[in-house]
């Protein structure tokens, strides 16, 4: 939700926004000095500052805000067209990020990543049980929010440790 959203008695706090680098730093701060607590260096924690910047959940890409505990964006089991509502922003983001001045590793990291997405939306392989798939699902993607490539291999090597173990 945006800062007018807020009623009184908070409209007169600064509302930090979860969308720039700077409000996220900002937050890190405030917290650490509310609760007495010396913070660590920024570079420490920067990747978790990333993973909230590009987890593709943003208000504009899904008409309304993430809730809590809510899962990147394609977990499920459905087979739905719209598993991915935001995959191209997240995978342009991806990809910007692992390549910022490599245009030729940037189009090539985007080409695995599209392939990558269109596997995983193929849905449960036949031989998997509903609930083994939407757990697997599940945990490739709260390990891998923002790779499509690494999350369709997780749940490759998942589904071939499954089988194996089902022999």
């Amino acid at each position: 939700m945006g800062s007018q959203s807020l009623r009184d008695p908070l409209t007169s706090l600064n509302a930090l926004s979860c969308e720039t680098t700077g409000q996220l730093h900002q937050l890190v701060s405030d917290v650490g000095e509310t609760l007495g607590m010396q913070i660590e260096p920024p570079a420490v924690y920067q990747g978790n500052i990333e993973a909230i910047l590009y987890s593709g959940h943003s208000q504009e890409d899904q008409g309304a805000p993430p809730q809590v505990g809510q899962l990147p964006s394609g977990v499920g089991t459905s087979n739905l067209k719209d598993d991915y509502p935001a995959a191209e922003q997240v995978i342009r983001r991806h990809c910007e990020r692992q390549w910022p001045n490599d245009y030729k590793m940037r189009s090539y990291c985007t080409e695995q990543q599209r392939e990558a997405l269109a596997v995983l939306k193929q849905g449960r392989p036949q031989d998997i049980p509903e609930e083994v798939f939407a757990g697997i699902r599940n945990k490739c993607a709260l390990e891998w929010p923002n790779d499509y490539a690494m999350r369709r291999y997780c749940e490759q090597q998942q589904f071939d440790s499954y089988r194996e173990l089902e022999r």
